[in-house]
């Protein structure tokens, strides 16, 4: 079974990018996660899975936990069954719901974090329960944490936007261009996303060739996934790619070539 999307409510539009249930055996026993430029919560109805972050943290995760703004591969070791929900969110979404933001997988704390527990705890004790009807439940429990914009997010989510769209734009311009200092928003990104905003938009631009790169048949060089990119040459796509991820091209090349995932920013361990 793949991950089944679940429609999004109107009033979470733009706050949340996509939610999808995901109920099938594991596809490896471990897995690695790629950085990437979103943020996902996982409620999850399976058995924990054991993290091994970049800085060499290992910890069981609790029912329900965020991804984070990740600095590197993340390593996860899966039950036998993944059973969860999983919502992602653009890198400021996570402060419209008061939880602060992250760069490595973490609990999911506050109000919105024990709801969430609550239902993930009542599901995990009704083995048979359906997890796409309980997507519906945590996308219901999200609308009634979300709150209103503040001015300092909504600058964020305005300059993210258009990080997105241009990777390569000047965060002093974009600054001037939302009304404040550029030392104001690169604060206000940080403390919103938890990462500066030059190195969201490294990640947008290493991101978007992932992204590109196929998990069957031949894999283009990278001199050709890079060819229309915002990237001088390979050499600086390489050195964003070790600075960002964590492992060379070539060793997630090595990594891509075993896995049974569908998405190429997932892998699978190299243990």
């Amino acid at each position: 079974m793949r991950p089944e999307p679940v429609p999004l409510p109107d009033v979470l539009s733009g706050v949340v990018l996509e939610a999808w249930a995901l109920d099938m055996a594991r596809q490896h026993e471990g897995e690695q996660v790629l950085p990437m430029p979103t943020t996902e919560i996982i409620v999850n109805f399976s058995g924990p899975y054991r993290v091994h972050t970049p800085g060499g943290a290992i910890w069981e995760t609790p029912p329900v936990f965020g991804t984070g703004i990740r600095h590197g591969v993340v390593r996860f070791e899966d039950p036998p069954t993944l059973r969860h929900v999983a919502v992602r969110l653009p890198a400021y979404g996570p402060a419209r719901f008061g939880v602060p933001p992250s760069t490595a997988p973490a609990p999911v704390p506050g109000a919105l974090g024990a709801d969430l527990a609550a239902l993930a705890s009542a599901a995990h004790r009704a083995s048979d329960s359906d997890v796409a009807d309980a997507a519906y439940e945590v996308l219901a429990l999200l609308e009634r944490h979300v709150r209103p914009e503040t001015d300092a997010e909504r600058s964020v989510r305005k300059a993210l936007d258009a990080l997105v769209h241009d990777p390569t734009r000047e965060i002093a311009g974009l600054a001037n261009e939302l009304g404040v200092t550029h030392k104001s928003l690169i604060y206000r990104f940080r403390r919103v996303t938890g990462v500066t905003p030059s190195h969201l938009s490294r990640l947008v631009m290493v991101d978007a060739i992932v992204r590109a790169v196929p998990t069957t048949g031949t894999m283009p060089s990278w001199t050709q996934l890079i060819a229309d990119s915002p990237f001088v040459d390979q050499s600086h796509f390489i050195r964003s790619f070790r600075r960002l991820v964590g492992i060379s091209p070539r060793e997630y090349r090595d990594a891509l070539a075993v896995s049974r995932y569908d998405d190429p920013r997932f892998l699978a361990s190299q243990g």
